[in-house]
């Protein structure tokens, strides 16, 4: 598969999950949010600007996941392309493709990023020691 094709799934994917997730998150940081989402980590305590780059973390490995189960094959799911085209998205490297330092995160993300987060350890195999 060609990678211009899965940029525009990676664009997307940046732009219309991880980037709102983020923003939903940290809104809900703010002391003057009162949804419910804000009450409850209101109440657990810790709750503050410092925990922004967690919600990062979080949305990053929970996508680092989710992307390893389709190049892995265990999850089945085609991106129908802007010329109607239909890709088979299972074994793609698509985990590679968006955590890599030139990957669709960095690129497209408007969402500040850990370059040592835990979703990195993704990228290498099970059962692979880190150095």
């Amino acid at each position: 598969m060609s990678i211009p094709k899965l940029s525009n799934f990676g664009a997307l994917l940046v732009d219309n999950v991880r980037d709102p997730a983020i923003r939903k998150g940290n809104r809900a940081l703010s002391p003057d949010v009162m949804s419910p989402l804000a009450k409850r980590w209101r109440q657990l305590g810790g709750h503050g600007p410092e925990v922004s780059p967690v919600l990062a973390d979080i949305v990053d490995v929970t996508i680092a996941t989710l992307l390893r189960s389709l190049d892995e094959g265990r999850l089945k799911l085609r991106w129908k392309t802007e010329s109607g085209e239909y890709v088979e998205l299972t074994r793609e490297s698509l985990l590679r493709q968006y955590l890599a330092p030139d990957g669709w995160r960095a690129a497209y993300s408007k969402q500040a990023f850990s370059q040592d987060d835990d979703a990195l350890d993704e990228l290498e195999p099970p059962g692979t020691p880190t150095p």
